[in-house]
């Protein structure tokens, strides 16, 4: 009769089907995150998350019904991560535009994740959409925090894009268009109605 050792067992589960093999959410979303990362939303995939992850899709598809659903996730946890870079600066308009700025340049896969992938607009998941730059609705309201958004977004998407001239002055463009959004909230700058 031979006893079983610890390194007999430990073979005889790595012979097992990778199917046996329980995977838990948190690995899945962390292998998920490093492949956005490094090779943006385009590449996140639930077989190349089980690739890495050394199993197969089933163990997967216990927690994420589909990509879509994986992806949203991503997108959820991206979007809480900079909505607290965010909270933690000053509510002033250009250190929380900045705060923006620097998050998207950081971390340019998962912005584009946030601003290029379709999110669902019913019932976003938890953290989705939840809570926008405090300091823009406060200071602005809803319409001037809207506009500020998109010129905000805006400057991101062309300075990830490469698309100023050599040699512009981004800082002083940025002071610029905050300084012009803070006149029109402020009433000296009113737009002219079309």
């Amino acid at each position: 009769m031979s006893s079983m050792t610890s390194t007999s067992i430990n073979s005889r589960a790595r012979e097992m089907p990778s199917e046996a093999v329980s995977v838990a959410r948190s690995e899945i979303l962390e292998i998920a995150h490093e492949i956005l990362a490094r090779q943006g939303a385009g590449s996140v995939s639930l077989g190349g998350v089980a690739r890495e992850l050394g199993t197969s899709l089933p163990p997967l598809y216990e927690h994420f019904g589909s990509e879509d659903e994986l992806l949203i996730c991503l997108a959820a946890d991206v979007l809480l991560e900079q909505t607290w870079e965010l909270e933690d600066a000053t509510p002033d308009l250009l250190v929380q535009a900045y705060a923006y700025r620097r998050f998207a340049l950081e971390h340019p896969r998962q912005y584009r994740l946030l601003t290029e992938c379709p999110l669902p607009s019913e019932a976003p998941p938890d953290g989705l959409r939840a809570r926008p730059p405090r300091a823009f609705l406060e200071q602005l309201g809803p319409e001037l925090a809207q506009a500020a958004w998109a010129f905000i977004h805006g400057m991101v998407e062309l300075e990830l894009d490469g698309r100023f001239p050599p040699n512009t002055d981004l800082d002083a463009a940025w002071r610029a268009g905050i300084a012009a959004i803070g006149a029109a909230a402020s009433g000296s700058a009113r737009p002219k109605q079309p």
